[in-house]
């Protein structure tokens, strides 16, 4: 039986949609940052699945970096907290099946200062 090459290249063109279709996890990273637009090294990021409550927590790098691999597919909001500087807050983030990119502006201020 001979296969039409119509039917081998239409198949060949759903192939990356059926794989996306199976994406089960995404990637929340980004870059934490003061007014001055200085990194923000060691500054602690929660990342909450607003959905289920599972949260990760991680620190930014030297560089003011974070990254949160293999979250399962949801909606999520990401709080990044520094001593001596605001929270900053985003909400209603989806990275299902790609890397979400978030950048955070911590304001300077002493919400978050131990007394």
């Amino acid at each position: 039986m001979r296969i039409p090459p119509y039917f081998v290249a239409t198949f060949a063109a759903l192939l990356p949609a059926l794989a996306l279709a199976q994406e089960t996890s995404g990637t929340i990273a980004g870059v934490v940052r003061d007014p001055s637009q200085a990194v923000l090294a060691q500054a602690r990021i929660a990342v909450t699945n607003e959905q289920t409550g599972l949260k990760r927590d991680v620190e930014t790098n030297a560089l003011g970096e974070y990254r949160v691999p293999f979250l399962p597919v949801g909606v999520y909001s990401v709080r990044a907290q520094k001593e001596g500087f605001k929270s900053h807050v985003q909400t209603r983030i989806h990275p299902a099946g790609a890397q979400r990119r978030f950048h955070a502006r911590a304001g300077r201020g002493d919400r978050n200062r131990r007394r």
